[in-house]
């Protein structure tokens, strides 16, 4: 939008009014004399107009030239003011809109930028067959499992030649960005900033909370399926972590890794800056989560002779991740879940809370905070995974988040309604 001058020199008021060109982008002046342009995905292209002001006695026009250009980070701007029943404007509200989070200021307002592609398209939902014994016990027909669409490059998906092109929200190197984050900003705020290198964290030696008093300028985006207060939840490099608690004390187990080796680092040699300690430990947990996936998890998972012998670096391969692969390939592990967690002590007995049950553990910091990350990693020390088949238990088929009913989801029928979104080929 561009403002528009409302009075001439001599303070009489003006009139505007538009002669547009053919094809111009959706154009109107609002009662408040403002230019507001709102092009479409396919009307990318120049265009000239003309704005006529006129005072009632003279007029005088305007030769106007606007480049609508694609723009794949442009934002989506929501803003708004949270008021008490009385009209009151309430403060430090916590608000969340497409996994971006904030908190209203004094005057009980908020404002929120979301990248285009983070914003929900349209609503994919799907049937719940009538009488369905989780999602519509009572026969009463019309349920769904809602789902929206994923966002998308908005310079795509205009054309049978041009289909929708998915963007990758996480870098597609083993990297360690599920510790350290995916852009420059998130991977900033992680970081103490005080010269030691180190990364942030909570008592306990947990994962930073993600509130005001560890993210001063702003909290993290953060994935919360859940009725929970966001502040509850930890940070950190990936907006999933909180998932389970297993989940979430891997992350943690890895942020101690980076703290242990700056220590050890600076120990080794005190010339080291902090910019040098934080860098050389990050590099220190991305080889250790390599060596992992090439020498342990995917020789297990493939066989032995699935991977060539490391010859060096080659930039010639393209890292991008494949729709064919996020959407379904990778998604097998979903099959390997178990519906119970062990919590063992340091002799290996169980807890008197364990076993803990999958569906109650869903963005659930509880344990850890109650017990730390041991007997959880303790506990899938001595877990058998499930088997690599078609079969899911039902605290991903019907209580993913929540009962049915109340916020339960069914991951498989997400999984291939997915696959659809994004236009995966079939297997014939």
């Amino acid at each position: 939008e561009v403002a528009l001058n409302a009075n001439d020199a001599d303070g009489d008021s003006v009139t505007y009014s538009l002669r547009a060109a053919a094809g111009l982008p959706n154009m109107r002046l609002t009662a408040d004399h403002r230019l507001a342009i709102t092009p479409a995905p396919d009307q990318l292209g120049s265009y000239t107009f003309e704005v006529v002001a006129s005072d009632g006695a003279a007029e005088v026009s305007r030769t106007v030239s606007l480049e609508v250009i694609a723009d794949p980070i442009a934002t989506t701007r929501i803003s708004g003011t949270v008021l008490d029943t009385d009209g009151t404007p309430l403060a430090n509200v916590p608000l969340e809109v497409g996994r971006f989070q904030t908190m209203t200021a004094a005057d009980g307002s908020f404002t929120l930028e979301l990248p285009s592609f983070t914003v929900p398209t349209e609503p994919f939902d799907i049937a719940v067959p009538i009488g369905d014994p989780q999602f519509d016990p009572f026969a009463e027909g019309g349920k769904t499992i809602p789902l929206d669409r994923a966002g998308y490059d908005i310079t795509t998906g205009v054309s049978v030649s041009n289909p929708r092109q998915f963007p990758n929200l996480v870098t597609a190197f083993i990297d360690a960005s599920a510790v350290y984050g995916s852009n420059d900003a998130r991977a900033t705020a992680l970081r103490t900033n005080d010269g030691t290198g180190k990364l942030k964290t909570s008592p306990g030696d947990l994962l930073p909370l993600n509130d005001l008093a560890s993210f001063p300028d702003g909290t993290l985006e953060n994935e919360n399926n859940s009725p929970r207060d966001p502040a509850t939840l930890f940070a950190a490099g990936d907006v999933r972590a909180n998932d389970n608690p297993a989940l979430a004390s891997l992350h943690t187990l890895l942020v101690r890794e980076h703290n242990r080796r700056a220590d050890e680092l600076a120990l080794a040699d005190s010339n080291l800056t902090g910019e040098q300690l934080y860098q050389l430990s990050r590099r220190w947990v991305s080889a250790i989560l390599q060596q992992i996936t090439y020498n342990e998890f995917l020789p297990l998972l493939l066989g032995e002779s699935a991977l060539p012998a490391y010859s060096g670096y080659d930039e010639t391969v393209d890292p991008e991740i494949s729709a064919l692969f996020s959407g379904a390939a990778f998604r097998f592990g979903h099959s390997l879940a178990s519906s119970e967690m062990v919590l063992l002590d340091e002799n290996n007995d169980p807890l008197a809370e364990s076993p803990l049950s999958l569906r109650d553990a869903f963005f659930n910091p509880k344990p850890l905070k109650d017990d730390g990350i041991e007997p959880l990693l303790l506990g899938l020390t001595t877990q058998v995974v499930e088997e690599l088949d078609a079969q899911v238990i039902d605290d991903l088929r019907n209580f993913l988040f929540g009962p049915p009913g109340a916020g339960g989801l069914d991951l498989t029928s997400l999984n291939i309604q997915r696959g659809r979104d994004l236009g995966l080929p079939s297997y014939n």
